[in-house]
């Protein structure tokens, strides 16, 4: 049984986040009074100009996305902050419509926010919940043009973290867009620092206090460093510094909720301190409202000599 014009564009919309587009109306049977009819009796609403959505469908940012891509044109992608939101990068929870494209066509919005660019590479782009978006590489790039150095860190360790991209394609991704390209600067200087062998953090904890570290030109220290005790694991701690056998545990409800979980970080101190091990331990609270305190008590325990180092000079 064949389906009527109205059934075919229901069926579309339904596939499209509730979202359908005029020529997609049209080509589906639907007259421009069929159109206009249901716009008035309001069964469809105005997203915009010749975008329109099925009335009771999910006001949902996929909806909100998939309406501006259409809006815009299939040249268009998600891109900038949106992508990130569509990547899960650390940082980017909530972000503004973005979108990328190569076409010319002059497009104005107070809630679309547009970067007309030269050209997407095909490798630049992916497919996530149907709506076309930058790849990982690719949207850290972009995100050096309009989020601060320290927000791009947060998505660039999420990343590294996660698998969705690694540090030689983020140096190719850089050599492709040569020099001069926005952003590209702010995300240069954070792979140079990393280097090919680095170990990504743990935590967006870990990463502001990384920041913090490098802001008051704290010796580096180790990310992720598995320490044993013979052939006995002992700790994984955010931060190892080999030369004074000291460690930084960063502690964040976010990351440390939990009976079990608060239990493990007391054992697993426990564990360090009695084998002589300085471990300082800081909160994201201290970091973001004392960092001074807190660079104060690191090179306070930096300097200080232990029980045990005094006990073996006089022995």
């Amino acid at each position: 049984m064949s389906r009527t014009p109205i059934q075919e564009a229901i069926r579309l919309a339904l596939k499209q986040n509730g979202v359908i587009s005029r020529a997609q109306a049209l080509d589906c049977g639907l007259s421009v009074s069929a159109i206009q009819r249901l716009l008035k009796g309001e069964v469809w609403i105005r997203l915009h100009e010749g975008v329109y959505a099925l009335n009771g469908s999910d006001d949902s940012v996929d909806r909100k996305l998939f309406a501006a891509h259409l809006w815009l044109g299939p040249e268009s992608v998600v891109s900038h902050r949106a992508a990130a939101a569509r990547h899960g990068f650390d940082g980017f929870d909530f972000a503004p419509l973005e979108f990328s494209t190569t076409s010319s066509r002059r497009r104005g919005s107070s809630d679309v926010i547009v970067h007309r660019v030269k050209s997407l590479a095909r490798r630049d782009v992916v497919t996530i919940r149907g709506i076309p978006a930058t790849g990982p590489t690719r949207t850290l790039l972009d995100l050096g043009a309009v989020s601060p150095e320290n927000r791009l860190e947060l998505a660039l360790e999420h990343a590294l973290r996660e698998g969705k991209t690694c540090i030689p394609k983020l140096r190719d991704q850089l050599t492709g867009a040569g020099r001069g390209v926005r952003g590209a600067a702010k995300l240069r200087r954070l792979v140079d620092w990393r280097g090919d062998d680095y170990v990504p953090a743990g935590s967006p904890a870990q990463v502001v206090c990384m920041q913090v570290m490098r802001r008051f030109r704290l010796p580096r220290g180790l990310n992720e460093y598995e320490i044993f005790d013979g052939t006995e694991f002992i700790a994984r701690p955010d931060f190892y510094f080999p030369e004074k056998d000291m460690v930084i545990e960063v502690e964040s409800w976010e990351w440390h909720q939990g009976r079990q979980k608060l239990d493990r970080d007391s054992d697993r101190r426990t564990a360090l301190t009695s084998r002589g091990y300085r471990v300082l331990t800081v909160t994201m609270t201290r970091l973001r409202n004392d960092p001074e305190g807190f660079v104060a008590d690191f090179w306070r325990m930096w300097n200080t000599t232990l029980v045990s180092e005094v006990r073996s000079a006089r022995f």
